[in-house]
């Protein structure tokens, strides 16, 4: 688990429930807002295109609205930093035998 250095994610609860997972924590640096920029875009979207726009009552509908969410952003949301692409059709574009630098 892959947080930042907010107050939340270093209060021994919310530590110790993630390590009684099996899971490992790792935080970054100080100052480091750009580590995560990715997810943290990911998670904006999913709050202001899905999330707040409704009202649930129970953490089982939560999971199962945006469990929803996700399909519909991985497979027919374009975006405009993927070249108007969903994240699918740019994941479906690499080689996935290549090796890296596509030397062989």
């Amino acid at each position: 688990m892959n947080t930042d250095q907010g107050i939340e994610c270093c209060r021994g609860g919310w530590l110790d429930a993630v390590q009684q997972q099996g899971a490992r924590i790792s935080q970054d640096a100080r100052g480091r807002a750009l580590d995560n920029v990715m997810v943290e875009r990911l998670w904006r979207t999913v709050k202001h295109e899905h999330s707040y726009l409704r009202d649930y009552q129970n953490v089982p509908g939560l999971r199962q609205g945006v469990g929803g969410f996700f399909p519909f952003y991985n497979e027919r949301r374009w975006q405009q930093g993927l070249a108007n692409r969903t994240p699918l059709q740019v994941l479906n574009s690499h080689p996935k035998d290549e090796p890296a630098g596509g030397q062989q």
